[in-house]
């Protein structure tokens, strides 16, 4: 199997730059042809930067999550967030501007294809002894 990230890094035509924020997070901007999108990370310890693939992994991660959810509720158990909580609502929001603003990023067929690509690769990994 290719490496459907990539794939669909090169597919959108996907650039990124980055810069550590005060608190050690990277704010990452993510720009292709069809959009842009700006997500803060955590990066490994040994990172001197945020890298374009895990970040793209990690939306394309996230937005599975999100699609997989039914509403809110689904959401918030499968996140461990009290619904009452102060601020939970404007998380899920968040969530969901960034999950849209992802696909606009790739544009819907590659979005679509990388959406597809990772279930494929995630069965052949739970199909594997």
């Amino acid at each position: 199997m290719s490496d459907f990230v990539q794939d669909a890094i090169n597919a959108a035509g996907v650039s990124m730059t980055s810069k550590e924020m005060p608190d050690g997070r990277f704010r990452c901007d993510l720009v292709s042809r069809h959009g842009k999108l700006q997500k803060c990370v955590d990066v490994p310890a040994d990172a001197a930067e945020a890298d374009l693939y895990r970040v793209m992994f990690r939306c394309a991660m996230e937005a599975q999550h999100l699609d997989e959810c039914d509403d809110i509720t689904d959401w918030a158990k499968d996140m461990k967030k009290d619904l009452a909580a102060p601020g939970v609502l404007a998380e899920f929001q968040r969530a969901m501007d960034e999950r849209r603003d992802f696909e606009f990023l790739l544009s819907y067929r590659v979005f679509e294809q990388l959406m597809t690509d990772l279930a494929i690769h995630q069965a052949i990994g739970r199909a594997k002894p």
